[in-house]
């Protein structure tokens, strides 16, 4: 099973994530199949770069994006 989530990135005390799929038991820091975006919350402005038609595509395969994906695709 796919799924879309988060992967922790960045220094102590400033977080960045990027938007990745990956297997289910994955570890999402070392393996995913695919790169979708970047977030960055603690930015000025909270920075997000999502690239909509991967998204959509790899959602249409069978991708289940976790609880905080899917606040971010409401945006």
């Amino acid at each position: 099973m796919l799924k879309i989530c988060l992967a922790r990135q960045g220094k102590n005390r400033k977080p960045s994530y990027r938007i990745v799929v990956l297997e289910k038991g994955a570890a999402p820091e070392r393996t995913f199949i695919e790169l979708l975006g970047h977030y960055q919350p603690r930015s000025k402005e909270k920075t997000l770069k999502l690239n909509k038609e991967r998204t959509e595509l790899w959602i249409k395969r069978g991708a289940v994006p976790s609880a905080a994906v899917q606040i971010l695709l409401k945006r």
